[in-house]
C-alpha cells in the first residue's frame, strides 16, 4: 500500500511539474535578469537613472535595429516609490511588451501585454506601434 502511495504521489508530481500547451511566447525569463546583450534599468528615482535608462534603451534600439533577438527590463518607480515593470521581448517575428502595474499601491493593479508590429525611439521609453492586446494564460490581467 505504501508503495502504491509513493507511486501516485510521484506521478501526480510529475504531472503538476509539466510544462503545460507550448506558448507563441517562449520561456520567460524573470524580470530583471539580464539578456545576453543587454542589462535590466533598475530606476530608483535616482540622479543616475537617466544615465541607467539611456544605456538599457541605446543597446534595445541596436539590437532591435540589427534585427536581433533581445529581451530588455525596465523597473520604473513611481513617484511613491512603487515599481512599474516594463518588458520589451524582441523575437524577429514579433515584439511583444509587458507593462505589469499590480506593485503599484494607487495604480490600476493589472498587466498589459501586447504584441506589435515595430518599435518607435524617440524621447523617453520606445513605444509599440500598430500594437494588438494579448490575452494570454502567461497574462491573466492582461486586457
Amino acid at each position: 500500500m505504501t508503495r502504491i502511495m509513493v507511486g501516485l504521489a510521484l506521478i501526480l508530481g510529475l504531472t503538476a511539474c509539466g510544462s503545460g500547451p507550448p506558448s507563441q511566447f517562449g520561456d520567460s525569463a524573470p524580470f530583471g535578469s539580464n539578456d545576453d546583450q543587454c542589462a535590466s534599468a533598475n530606476l530608483r528615482n535616482e540622479a543616475d537613472d537617466e544615465q541607467v535608462l539611456d544605456v538599457a534603451i541605446e543597446c534595445l534600439r541596436t539590437e532591435y535595429e540589427a534585427g536581433r533577438p533581445v529581451t530588455v527590463d525596465v523597473d520604473i518607480p513611481t513617484v511613491e516609490g512603487d515599481p512599474i515593470f516594463r518588458r520589451y521581448h524582441v523575437t524577429g517575428e514579433f515584439i511583444l511588451i509587458v507593462d505589469d502595474s499590480r506593485a503599484d499601491e494607487y495604480g490600476q493593479g493589472i498587466v498589459r501585454a501586447r504584441t506589435c508590429e515595430t518599435l518607435e525611439f524617440g524621447d523617453g521609453m520606445p513605444e509599440g506601434t500598430d500594437c494588438d492586446s494579448v490575452n494570454h494564460p502567461g497574462f491573466p490581467e492582461a486586457n
